[in-house]
């Protein structure tokens, strides 16, 4: 058999079996739009549909969002947007093989809105049970990214716009300013959970609250291993050299997990996770060829390495029948270099950024009656962090050709934080 009839043969089969899948799933799309009809982007949208599926998206600068490869079933489609209320369409049956188009036309925030509840439902007047509240755990992690950038885009748009300035805030086991942990080691995710609740020192809108798996009385662990290369990726035509006909882009992620039993009454429970990025920073600058004096064009891919690394174990403690203690330690250490290098500004004008962060959490949980717990919590966080220029003795900039040489020199930063929390639950 030829070489020409085997790859006809493998492109047929892929083209067959892209088509099955096609046939066997659905798609979403359509278009936002404010009152006055322009287009809105950066909306958040949300499809949840059959076996609690979870897909999230966001509209380009045309305005248009778009899902596909969905399962078919009943799908409800939520459309969040800062400064316009939320619309919301339920029972939007998908089919295998067909696309479903809902153009959203948004409300500004003032005014009225309708909430309709089916009649199968029962009214809550517990405030943990909002309309807003989402509880995720077991099988409904599992549907979320393992990448941790992109758990978190996904949990930030879950959670909508905040009360604050500052976006949605992350809590892990009770603390502010935890760093987002490996997926393997979240027990449970509540989203918007009581935001009006007295121990929240803002309202809780936008709330992200993580609670992490302890260790148990049998050993168990895992590890997870994700990687992609560029291999696969299409030529980059802004690239001239041979060596970068292919932009550079790969990621290696260890992602490990350990826990069991420590003593009669302790337990440990250890996470590790380190990942290593590379990317390819497009450089195309004019420069002046020191032999000739004449201009020349620099065309070619510079790798940006990006490497992350933590460690987080912690230690649960049975003090007595009715008080448990809790340790944990995390440090986290992120090094890039080449950071800023792009377009007209040449690798002399990279910088290269180190940080470290150290935090130590102490809980105390106390079952003083049947109706009363007390928690107390307490948290020291170091975060040290610094930036250098690769070549910062030279600096120059012309118009519309190139950058050479950095700006900066030296820059760093020491940060120590405390936190003491204090709640008793009636």
């Amino acid at each position: 058999m030829t070489l020409n009839r085997v790859v006809l043969i493998f492109s047929l089969t892929l083209l067959l079996c892209v088509t099955l899948v096609a046939q066997s799933t659905g798609s979403i799309r359509g278009t936002v739009y404010d009152p006055s009809g322009a287009l809105v982007p950066k909306a958040t949208i949300t499809a949840t549909g059959p076996n609690n599926l979870v897909k999230v998206a966001e509209t380009d600068d045309s305005g248009t969002f778009s899902f596909a490869g969905l399962p078919p079933g009943k799908y409800t489609v939520r459309v969040m947007a800062a400064g316009f209320t939320l619309v919301e369409k339920t029972d939007m049956d998908l089919a295998a093989g067909r696309a479903l188009v809902f153009d959203a036309k948004l409300s500004v925030e003032m005014e009225k809105q309708v909430v309709t509840v089916a009649d199968t439902q029962q009214v809550e007047t517990d405030p943990s049970k909002n309309a807003g509240a989402l509880i995720l755990k077991e099988a409904d992690l599992d549907m979320l990214s393992d990448d941790p950038d992109d758990l978190q885009a996904d949990l930030l748009a879950l959670a909508g716009p905040a009360a604050g300035p500052n976006g949605g805030q992350i809590f892990i086991d009770g603390f502010s300013g935890g760093q987002l942990p490996p997926k393997d080691s979240i027990r449970e995710i509540r989203i918007n959970s009581n935001p009006f609740s007295a121990e929240y020192d803002t309202q809780g809108h936008g709330r992200i609250e993580i609670f992490t798996k302890p260790g148990s009385d049998k050993y168990h662990g895992s590890v997870n291993i994700n990687y992609s290369d560029w291999i696969f990726n299409a030529r980059n035509p802004f690239f001239t050299s041979s060596s970068f006909a292919i932009p550079a882009s790969d990621t290696k992620n260890l992602m490990a997990n350990f826990g069991g039993k420590l003593y009669k009454k302790s337990s440990f429970f250890i996470d590790f996770n380190r990942r290593q990025q590379r990317e390819a920073a497009p450089i195309n600058a004019v420069v002046l060829d020191p032999n000739t004096f004449l201009p020349v064009t620099l065309a070619y891919g510079l790798v940006e390495p990006n490497t992350s690394t933590s460690i987080s174990p912690r230690i649960d403690y049975q003090l007595t029948t009715n008080i448990t203690l809790q340790g944990r330690y995390s440090f986290s250490k992120r090094d890039s270099q080449f950071a800023g290098v792009n377009g007209q500004r040449l690798p002399s004008t990279g910088t290269v950024d180190n940080s470290n962060n150290h935090t130590l959490q102490l809980t105390e949980t106390w079952i003083a009656n049947a109706k009363t717990v007390n928690e107390t919590r307490f948290q020291f966080f170091k975060r040290n962090t610094n930036n250098s220029g690769l070549n910062p003795i030279l600096n120059i900039s012309v118009a519309g050709a190139f950058s050479d040489g950095s700006d900066a020199v030296l820059n760093f930063t020491n940060n120590k934080t405390y936190e003491l929390q204090n709640y008793t639950y009636v």
